[in-house]
């Protein structure tokens, strides 16, 4: 997606300008270090990697003349250099990807988006509705199933989501689908018997491939910033994480902590998502996302 940076949110943009305005003054003073600090903090950057950076430009490790360029370049050594993507594996017949988060982060939207892309690529696919405690849920997905032209696979009404997850992963084997997606209730990282309940999940669609799932991805909501980290932590010591989404980031300030996630976990950023559009999910790509970070591509040439 050509631009993308031009649907990222006011607030986003906003945090951008105040670091470039920063790295490009001429002379890298106390008062401009300290503005520069504010800003990489505001952004969610994390208070190590900004204190780095700081003292980095302190050494003087980092000259005014092309202090941009070294701290793009210095953040996107933070990086894991293998930065997966989400790849679409038709061989697995059917490819299963399960996608979970807490309530309100933009879970069901990005599912959409995903099924859109496998769709796009001339996949056969279904959407499994797993949440069976909340009719809004599965309607939801339908709404978006039909704009979309997927078929949403539902249990009945507190149906043991694992059955009918089970179900669905059996008729997409016998129907040879290509990818299953299964959306997970929203449930807060914190409670054990919900966490629990996803690793039954995960167990029974084990008993018809024990390969799968084939893609366990975590979506976080980029507004949270630095809690984000609470929430990965959780999950993938209870589960395993293969990637992560970040949503929002077209309301948000706060994508620097995508920097410290990678860091930190080793778990790659497969996407992310700036807008409620089926076409609003971009694969990540760190050099691109620094570069915003840090004020270029926002209207300027520089």
């Amino acid at each position: 997606m050509k631009n993308w940076f031009s649907k990222l949110g006011e607030n986003f943009k906003r945090t951008s300008s105040n670091i470039k305005k920063a790295i490009a003054s001429k002379k890298l003073d106390s008062i401009t270090l300290e503005k520069l600090e504010e800003a990489l903090i505001s952004s969610d950057l994390g208070v190590s990697l900004t204190e780095q950076i700081i003292e980095d430009i302190k050494n003087k490790k980092f000259s005014s003349d092309s202090s941009r360029n070294q701290i793009s370049e210095f953040l996107i050594r933070q990086f894991d250099s293998n930065q997966n993507k989400l790849k679409f594996k038709k061989e697995l017949s059917p490819q299963v990807i399960l996608v979970f988060g807490v309530n309100g982060s933009g879970k069901t939207t990005t599912i959409a988006k995903i099924a859109n892309r496998a769709k796009k690529e001339n996949l056969k696919l279904k959407i499994v509705a797993a949440d069976t405690f909340r009719a809004a849920a599965s309607e939801q997905l339908e709404e978006w199933g039909n704009k979309i032209g997927i078929e949403v696979l539902k249990g009945k009404y507190k149906e043991d989501p694992s059955s009918v997850v089970f179900k669905a992963h059996r008729q997409a084997k016998i129907s040879k689908i290509d990818v299953l997606i299964v959306d997970t209730a929203g449930r807060l990282h914190n409670k054990k018997e919900l966490m629990e309940e996803l690793k039954k999940i995960i167990r029974i669609i084990k008993k018809n491939d024990e390969t799968a799932p084939h893609e366990k991805i975590l979506v976080l909501d980029s507004t949270i910033g630095q809690n984000t980290y609470n929430q990965i932590e959780a999950f993938n010591n209870y589960i395993g994480l293969d990637g992560v989404i970040m949503t929002k980031l077209d309301g948000s300030a706060k994508g620097g902590s995508l920097i410290g996630i990678t860091k930190k976990y080793k778990i790659p950023i497969y996407a992310i998502g700036i807008g409620e559009n089926k076409e609003d999910l971009i694969d990540f790509n760190a050099k691109e996302f620094i570069n915003v970070l840090l004020g270029k591509n926002l209207g300027d040439n520089n």
